[in-house]
């Protein structure tokens, strides 16, 4: 699945609020914006609590995070590529989420869902977080 969004500031700003969940996805998720870093995401839903878990695979400030990605109980393990992409004074978040073929194929079509759903979510609070974040501290706005 591939997911994009525009962002009205600059790449190099988005990046600053990207590698910063706790002003975007959450206070108790963690990214050590690293090679080899820990991504650590508990989550709750009807079902009780969960986890996902990955690694930092490549990091290309301020211009990719790429992580892998699995969630507790998954047999396979997916990669989320994420990209800022400069576009006049803003820029292009591009969120690719792949390798969903390892995925029972009883369960595929429910978690590709639940994830679009998800990032979709995730991509409109990392946008407005940066934005928001940039007026504060331009005194814009």
């Amino acid at each position: 699945m591939t997911l994009e969004r525009s962002c009205a500031v600059p790449a190099d700003r988005v990046w600053e609020t990207l590698i910063r969940p706790v002003f975007w996805w959450g206070d108790d998720v963690v990214l050590e914006p690293f090679e080899g870093g820990r991504f650590h995401e508990p989550w709750r839903d009807r079902g009780g609590q969960h986890h996902t878990r990955g690694r930092v695979v490549k990091i290309d400030p301020p211009r990719l995070l790429q992580l892998s990605w699995k969630d507790d109980g998954w047999s396979f393990e997916t990669d989320v590529a994420v990209r800022l992409l400069e576009n006049g004074n803003g820029c292009r978040i591009v969120l690719t989420h792949r390798g969903w073929n390892g995925a029972p194929e009883s369960d595929r079509a429910r978690l590709v869902t639940a994830h679009l759903g998800g990032w979709k979510h995730h991509l409109g609070s990392l946008a407005s977080c940066a934005e928001t974040r940039h007026l504060n501290e331009t005194g814009s706005g």
